[in-house]
């Protein structure tokens, strides 16, 4: 079999959908000798940056940089990638974000990594409103068969898109090897010293954005603020929509209290996860929650909203509380944070927990749904 995979979200500015599309890529090799595979990159952005790795490392892959296009997704996935498809003859085309050719003589497979639309329209721009009616309407429907990533995801494609629930396959996403407690205190030294961070921090790992919740993070923070020496620690780059969360920061007086910083490698992030002591996990909607994984398995107690697929991935690994309801999330941060006997249960189930997803398992099930698929 022929395995095309589209190479747009093979981009470690994406957060969690790029760290995904990499893993997969990387274990699906790792797993299958047997398939061939056609890597497919877009000429813009900056998934081609390591382009050439995998041809180097096997024999059964082919790489390709695609022609000048627009700079626009659904243009480059409808238009551009059909006729790389049909030109190096696959049997089957994955894309790991987003969409599927509405035109294909091939199997088609995506991966849906979220319902924004449905759950949080108030996070999406109007361009994004309308790309995701064409996702909901059209794309999904176009698709041999999608993955979901958690059972929650399964239910809001069957209610929302009305997909049918037989072309739907839950895959969890995996958590990394290089995610564990880091204990060697020259390698945290190193780590405090080089991102600036303070002695003692709760940290939070994502991109701002409504869905985010960051607001009424920053709100429960302030309410404990004279009750912890904690600075609140922030690791991803502004996305949209998130000017009222930075004047926040200000208009609490938390300037001196919080720490802004971009975007962060991710072999880097187990030393920050091992050096905090909560992860504050307060999104809206979350579809799996990579973070918080990747955060237990550091032994990093989470601290999580009772929203989206959270409770469903973390389980009783975490702390939940109501993402609306400031108070609570207060309480709860205070909890993890000083209940020392609580505190530990969550470091040591969120290990146990953490251990159950890996990338070796969402390769092999993935694989063994495109093999479902060619028959």
């Amino acid at each position: 079999m022929r395995i095309g995979i589209t190479m747009l979200s093979h981009d470690p500015t994406w957060g969690g959908i790029g760290v995904y599309t990499r893993q997969v890529v990387r274990n699906l090799l790792a797993v299958d000798p047997d398939d061939e595979y056609v890597l497919i990159y877009p000429q813009f952005g900056h998934s081609r940056e390591h382009m050439g790795e995998y041809e180097a490392a096997h024999e059964n892959v082919t790489e390709v940089e695609t022609r000048r296009s627009l700079h626009w997704t659904t243009y480059w996935d409808q238009v551009v990638v059909p006729g790389v498809a049909r030109a190096h003859e696959v049997d089957l085309l994955f894309n790991p974000f987003w969409s599927v050719p509405v035109f294909a003589d091939y199997k088609t497979v995506m991966t849906v990594h979220g319902i924004d639309s449905h759950v949080v329209p108030e996070s999406l721009s109007p361009r994004d409103r309308f790309e995701w009616a064409l996702h909901a309407r059209l794309w999904v429907h176009r698709a041999d068969a999608v993955i979901s990533i958690s059972d929650m995801m399964t239910r809001d494609l069957v209610r929302f898109d009305h997909l049918p629930v037989e072309r739907i396959r839950r895959i969890y996403h995996g958590c990394g090897e290089h995610f564990r407690p880091i204990r060697e205190r020259e390698l945290l030294e190193a780590a405090r010293r080089r991102f600036r961070l303070p002695e003692r921090f709760i940290l939070f790992v994502g991109r701002l954005f409504p869905q985010k919740n960051f607001q009424n993070l920053l709100r429960a923070f302030h309410a404990i603020s004279d009750r912890v020496p904690h600075a609140l620690v922030v690791v991803g780059q502004p996305r949209w929509k998130y000017g009222d969360d930075l004047r926040l920061v200000q208009e609490l007086g938390l300037k001196q209290r919080v720490h802004l910083m971009d975007h962060v490698a991710n072999e880097d992030l187990p030393a920050l996860y091992s050096l905090a002591d909560c992860f504050a996990f307060p999104s809206l909607y979350e579809a799996f929650g990579l973070v918080g994984v990747e955060a237990m398995a550091c032994g990093c107690p989470v601290a999580a909203a009772r929203a989206g697929a959270l409770p469903e991935v973390l389980g009783d690994a975490a702390v939940f509380y109501d993402p609306q309801d400031v108070d609570e999330m207060a309480e709860r941060l205070l909890t993890v944070l000083c209940d020392e006997s609580e505190r530990s249960r969550c470091i040591q189930r969120g290990l146990e927990r953490a251990r159950e997803f890996t990338w070796r398992r969402t390769a092999t099930e993935t694989l063994r749904l495109f093999r479902e698929l060619a028959g």
